[in-house]
């Protein structure tokens, strides 16, 4: 018995460097953002390749995994949001223009919303509170809140019950350091690896 507690302390005990390294690369992509002028909430996590320009602002325990997120026209995009492997436009230009002129529009995604991978967001648009947009779909008017919408263009499928109030999106794409007190606990106690109370 002490044997498997002290294995388990040391199982957990090798998890620290890789979720200190975790940690200090989020806080490092965190600031290069800040510097470039792009408001990402502490609780927010950036995972991949992204890339973010112009005006964003990116609410809490939000992630955004391996996205384009273009906010020369403005992108807000609220709390417990997730956009996997999307592309969010927010300029365009005028097709019967003859300087063919860059135009701007900002994009607004409200809080528990859901981009799914290869998603495309263009100009203009508002995706409502709890609105999911399915992989491949793309979005050219906005989505209403607690609706499902896919395909291309972007079409209503269902609605939707419930939002993921209760879930933390960061810890089901996998992203485990943003929560030291919750691991410093489970190291404290003998509860086996992958288990937390």
């Amino acid at each position: 018995m002490g044997a498997t507690i002290v294995g388990n302390r040391l199982r957990k005990l090798r998890a620290v460097p890789r979720l200190l390294f975790r940690e200090f690369r989020q806080f490092l992509r965190h600031r290069s953002l800040a510097r470039r002028g792009v408001d990402v909430d502490s609780s927010a996590v950036i995972m991949g390749r992204c890339e973010i320009i112009g005006r964003v602002r990116i609410g809490a325990r939000t992630v955004v995994n391996q996205s384009l997120l273009d906010g020369r026209g403005g992108l807000d995009i609220g709390h417990d949001v997730f956009v996997g492997h999307a592309t969010i436009v927010t300029a365009t230009h005028d097709l019967d223009d003859p300087h063919f002129k860059t135009v701007y529009r900002p994009v607004v995604i409200e809080p528990f919303a859901v981009i799914f991978r290869n998603a495309t967001i263009l100009p203009g648009r508002t995706i409502g509170r709890g609105g999911i947009v399915a992989s491949g779909a793309v979005v050219s008017n906005d989505v209403a809140p607690m609706t499902v919408v896919a395909g291309n263009p972007a079409r209503v499928i269902r609605e939707r019950k419930a939002v993921h109030e209760l879930a933390d999106i960061r810890r089901m794409s996998g992203y485990v350091g943003h929560d030291w007190r919750q691991f410093a606990s489970v190291f404290a106690s003998d509860t086996p690896p992958g288990r937390l109370p």
